[in-house]
This record gives structure tokens, sequence and C-alpha cells, in this order.
């Protein structure tokens, strides 16, 4: 209760005297009040009898859709937002609960109960979520409530004939439609080649591949002894579970206890395609925060739908205060709705302290395709409430039968890849066409548009994998990380590898601070701007950027110097297999 009022307290200072914006009451809010219900926007009135609530574990049906209804008082959230994000504020990190948000930034109940009603009425299933409706049913029910046929382009993805046609309920409440306009499936981030038996030797060469563990000690992040992410909780939201087989004999390796891993059926959950993704996120981040607890919010596809179901899921918990998002696809194909639907969610989940991390995408500078012509970013690590995750070439210093892994250097030069889903293999980064430049990167990024990435780790490139880089023109500096997957090992490159080593850090981070860290990116901005804790002058170029100045599009601010530092640690992870990296 005591941080429920301080929560409260903060709020009514935000927002208390700000024009055309009713103020909150420092009492009268809270979830147990009683007449909070008859004050405007207060408490929503009761859902209607009947109607399945939360995001649903089973599928709903063959055609899958949500039905998304805008926030109220957006604007005074969007204050709040910026004062517990500001390390300046004097309400920084000072979050709201999910009742909180309910009843002052939600949709109200009754209106997404309406929806969901007319909805039902027409033969389709539902579940009332936190700001919309989870949809599906027959394509046949789908189509006549919205009074067109749809082409089916593969299993999840469905493009309308013609315009559908809203009816009065959706349309008088500005409804978003997530899942019925075409959109492309998203897609992993990651590319595994196996490796065959990599001896127990963690040391194995000065470009890896890497174990986590020797990433924290060639990044300086915190010491075993001063924090291994105990009490944080990880979520990964991905398509598919993983072996438990393959994270014990993993971690067994690293001579480390697993990290807890749970995992939680959206939707009725994946297959196993992406296996290697989710096995990937989970032993990088699993490695640098051993201590905290991983859930894996199993989702069935990439497509826009699920992976908004899969977000609900993870803030409606409210157990995850760090997010793995190893994966994203081309920025325009999605439309301003799925936009506007995704980043009101990522504000609900920043306001109760969660931190959105995404990577960035592998095909350097053209994330829209394998056409030269294709310039484009990828979401979700483009939206500015996501920390956007770059990615190097790494080289550690290397004595054959030892594990040291000091840094040396790092490089972030394209590989030319043909035919893999785009021109480069390369840290994804470049300029938003739909969102303007964020306040924490002024002084930064001198366009007007939000710049990707915000910040980078090692990635690796493509000539580990020993193909003809005469032809594909790899780098002679390629880096990789190690990945056991079903029993065999690999070696990983890409930016789903920096994600989730991001993850892990900040998890570590968390735990320091005794408190979740919600949205970052002032705080890491701000760090940026001492010049001592983010490497710039790292060469590269993803296509058309170059490395340069304090922020580029190839690696945002850079990788971290000294993470422990910057961090409040009082102690670096030294080689692996001692006692401050074990």
């Amino acid at each position: 209760m005591k941080s429920r009022v301080l929560a409260l307290l903060t709020l009514a200072a935000i927002t208390a005297g700000c024009a055309g914006h009713s103020s909150i009451p420092a009492s009268g809010l809270s979830s147990d009040s009683q007449d909070a219900r008859s004050a405007p926007d207060a408490l929503p009135a009761a859902l209607p009898a009947g109607l399945a609530t939360g995001v649903p574990e089973q599928s709903l049906g063959d055609v899958r859709f949500v039905v998304s209804l805008p926030l109220r008082n957006e604007a005074e959230l969007d204050r709040v937002l910026a004062a517990i994000s500001d390390p300046q504020s004097p309400q920084y990190r000072h979050f709201i609960t999910r009742d909180q948000f309910l009843q002052r930034y939600a949709p109200l109940a009754a209106d997404l109960g309406a929806v969901a009603e007319d909805l039902q009425r027409s033969g389709l299933h539902v579940s009332v979520m936190d700001q919309a409706v989870a949809v599906g049913g027959p394509q046949a029910a789908v189509e006549r409530y919205f009074h067109t046929s749809f082409a089916r382009t593969d299993a999840e993805t469905f493009t309308p004939r013609s315009s559908m046609l809203y009816p009065a309920v959706l349309s008088s409440r500005h409804a978003r439609i997530v899942g019925l306009n075409g959109e492309p499936q998203l897609h992993t981030f990651s590319k595994l080649v196996p490796a065959g038996n990599i001896q127990p030797d963690n040391g194995i060469g000065p470009i890896g591949p890497y174990y986590p563990i020797d990433l924290k000690q060639a990044y300086q992040m915190p010491s075993y002894q001063d924090a291994k992410g105990t009490g944080v909780t990880i979520g990964i939201v991905i398509d598919s579970p993983v072996l438990s087989s393959d994270i014990t004999a993993f971690f067994k390796h690293l001579l480390l206890t697993p990290p807890k891993v749970t995992t939680t059926k959206v939707d009725g959950g994946g297959g196993t395609a992406d296996a290697g993704e989710s096995t990937l996120d989970v032993q990088q981040s699993g490695a640098i925060a051993p201590g905290a607890k991983i859930i894996i919010y199993d989702i069935a596809s990439l497509n826009n739908q699920d992976i908004y179901n899969g977000y609900a899921a993870l803030v409606k918990a409210g157990e995850a205060t760090i997010s793995n998002s190893s994966f994203g696809g081309c920025e325009s194909g999605l439309t301003s709705s799925d936009l506007s639907a995704f980043d009101s969610l990522f504000k609900q989940g920043a306001a109760s302290g969660v931190t959105w991390v995404a990577a960035s995408g592998d095909h350097g500078a053209d994330q829209c395709g394998a056409s030269l012509n294709a310039v484009g970013v990828s979401w979700p690590a483009v939206s500015p409430y996501v920390l956007g995750v770059g990615g190097t070439n790494l080289t550690t210093s290397y004595t054959k039968g030892s594990n040291n892994s000091v840094y040396v250097k790092e490089t972030a030069f394209k590989d030319i890849k043909p035919n893999n889903g785009g021109n480069y293999w390369g840290s994804g980064g470049g300029y938003s066409t739909k969102y303007s430049r964020p306040s924490y990167q002024t002084g930064f990024v001198t366009k007007s548009a939000r710049g990707v990435p915000d910040v980078a780790l090692h990635m690796g490139g493509l000539g580990f994998s020993g193909s003809n880089c005469a032809a594909e023109k790899c780098g002679t500096d390629d880096s990789s990380d190690v990945e056991l997957e079903n029993g065999q090992n690999y070696y990983a490159v890409g930016t789903s590898a920096a994600s989730p080593d991001m993850v892990g850090l900040l998890a570590l981070g968390s735990e320091i601070a005794k408190t979740p860290l919600g949205d970052v990116h002032a705080l890491l901005y701000a760090g940026a701007k001492t010049g001592k804790y983010f490497r710039r002058g790292i060469a590269g170029n993803n296509g058309l950027a170059t490395t340069s100045g304090s922020w580029d599009p190839v690696l945002g601010i850079g990788t971290p110097i000294a993470a422990y530092k910057f961090l409040g640690a009082s102690a670096p992870a030294g080689v692996p297999g001692t006692s401050t990296n074990p």
C-alpha cells in the first residue's frame, strides 16, 4: 500500500494544473476506493456478463485479429511517462499499477464490452483484454462482419479484397484492427550454422565463437558477486518453446545453475520452427543473468495479431519487467492503426516499469527486402518506446588454453549476402518514416525522424560459417556466438543475440537498482553525453550509413564501456570460470 500511495501522490503532482486535462486526486484513485466510480473517466463500468476476459490461452479460431480501442487521457499519460523515465525528475521510476492504468487511461470496460458483444453476436469468439478484444472464428463469419472477402496469403495472413466496412459499434469508438490488413509475417533476426563438437575451452579464438560469459568480461558487465539478476523476471515473446534438456546442458557446460524457465501459451502457442531463436534468447539472457526468472510467452505466430496478444499477456501478468523481441519486419509493413495499437500497449507496460527491448535487424540499411531501393528500418525496434539493439563483430584477447576474453576491438562493416532477406548482413539501422525524433535523441540524431538503433552489442557476421566468403564478401573478423539446440552445437549470429544479451545486462542493472527500470532511453542517452560509458569510433558501414558522431544509424550511441560502472556495481566480471564470472 505504501508504494501505491507514493505512486498516487506522484501522479497528482505531475498532473495537477494541466490545462485541458483533469488532475488525478491524491486520494480516491486507489482500486479499493468506493467513490471513484462516480468521477468522470474514473473506474470503468463492469463488463457485460458472460464475456470471456484476459488474453486467450487457446486459439480463438481459424482467422484471428485484434480490435484495439484508443487510450483515454493520453496526453496526460505521455507527461507521466516522460516524468517517470527522466533520471532528473523527482518522479523518476515512480511507476503506476495496472489498476491505476485501467482506471485512468485504458479504454472504458463498457466500450470494450460493447465491441465484444457485437462481435460475439456475429458468430465470433472473443476475449476482452485491457485495451482490446482478441477475436477469432471462421473466415466466413469474419467476411460477413466486415462485408468483404479475404485472400489468404498463408496460414496466418489475410488480405481484404475490398475495403472493410466497420460496424457503427467499431467506427464510433475509433477502433483499430490489427491482423486483417495483409501485413507480412515478421521474422527472427538470427542465423544458425551447425558447429560440430565445440571444445569445452571457452576461449576458442579471438573472434569466438563466444559464450555469454565471454561477453560479460569483454564489456565489463557487473561481477557475479554484485548481481546475477536475482529477483528480476525476463519475458521473451516468441513463437516457440524450448527444450529443457538444451537449457540444462548449456548451463551445465558453463558451470552455472540454470535460470528458472517457464512457458505461457498464448493463442494456443506456436510450433517449433523458431525453437532456435527461443533457445538463443534464453541461453544468452539467462547466462548473463542466471539468477533471473525467464517466462517464454509462446505465441501462435509472428503475425501482428499474435504478437499483440503476447505483449498483452506479458503486461497483464505483471511479472516480467524486461521484455525481449528478437524479431521484426519492415516498418512500412505496418499500418498507422497497427502502430497506434502497439504503442498504446508499450505505454501501459512502460508506465508499470516494463523495459521493452528489440533487435534492430540483420540486413543493415535495407530492412525492407532484397531490393537496393528497399531502404528502411525494423519494427518493433523503431517504436520510440522500445530500445533498439544493433550489433558488431567483436574481437577479444586470445591465449590457447585460457578463457580470458579481454576486449580488443569491434567493427561493424556489412557482409554482402544476396538472397538472404536483404542485400547485406549487418546491424539494422536508419531513420523512421513514421515516427518523429523523440526528445531523448535531441542532440544525437540530426534528422527530424526517430533513429534506430539506440545501442549495440556483439552480433557477429557470416564469415564464421566456412562458406564461400570470396563470393559473399565476408569480413575476416566476423565473429559468432555458441548455441546448443536439440542437443547440437551451433554458431549463431544476428541482433537476435545482441538483444537478449542487452536484456540480461539490464536484468543485472535492475537487481542493482532494486527496482524495475522502465523506459531506459533517457538514462542511456544521458550516459552517452558524458562520453564515458559508450564506445564510439567503431569502424563500420551498414550499406548506407557509416559510423560517426555521437550517434549513428549503425550502432546508435555505441557499445558499453565498463558497463558495471554505469550500472553502479563495484567490480566487473573477470575471466570466465572464475568467482566473478563463473
